[in-house]
């Protein structure tokens, strides 16, 4: 690998495309998460980011189109309660330490729901809450587990759909909207 696809840490250069569909924690849920994030990422030499569920994402469309439609979808969606269940590793860049997400029946019909306005084909939805992105031959999964703490980390309520240029690395990522989930 070249200087050149290695990003200044020394990770290689893992970029995201497209624009996304958020669920977020709000108020000291919000604050809680950000601060692990936040830690994790000084921890272990990575980029930090905001805190979030991907309820849709890697949407090639213009990002009016994305914003107006996620509008209406937000107007339909109640506010989404989000059960954290436990840490795990992955074994890719965007899903190396996470909290997995209970997939109730109210989360699978929102991304469902979220799906159809964008013409995506069903898929294996695995919502979760990303603690730190990393390539895999960075960390051992044994060694992320262990910086996670281990207090119950609940459950919060969803009240916004957020919808976010994810093209590029964390760092250039951008809000586009926040819609209420009003339904």
């Amino acid at each position: 690998m070249t200087g050149a696809s290695r990003a200044v840490t020394g990770m290689p250069k893992v970029v995201a495309a497209g624009t996304s569909l958020w669920l977020e924690p709000e108020g000291p849920s919000r604050a809680r998460f950000a601060a692990l994030i936040r830690r994790l990422a000084r921890e272990l030499g990575t980029t930090p980011f905001e805190p979030h569920v991907t309820l849709l994402g890697g949407l090639m469309l213009p990002e009016a189109k994305v914003v107006e439609e996620a509008g209406r979808l937000a107007a339909r969606l109640a506010p989404i309660e989000v059960r954290l269940t436990r840490a795990g590793v992955g074994s890719d860049f965007f899903h190396r330490l996470y909290f997995e997400v209970a997939a109730s029946r109210e989360l699978l019909d929102a991304h469902a729901a979220a799906r159809r306005p964008f013409d995506v084909a069903e898929s294996a939805y695995q919502p979760h809450l990303s603690l730190a992105y990393a390539a895999p031959a960075e960390h051992r999964p044994e060694d992320l587990l262990q910086r996670v703490p281990e207090r119950p980390w609940g459950r919060f309520r969803a009240e916004s759909l957020t919808v976010v240029r994810t093209a590029g690395l964390p760092a250039a990522w951008k809000v586009l909207a926040r819609l209420p989930l009003a339904g």
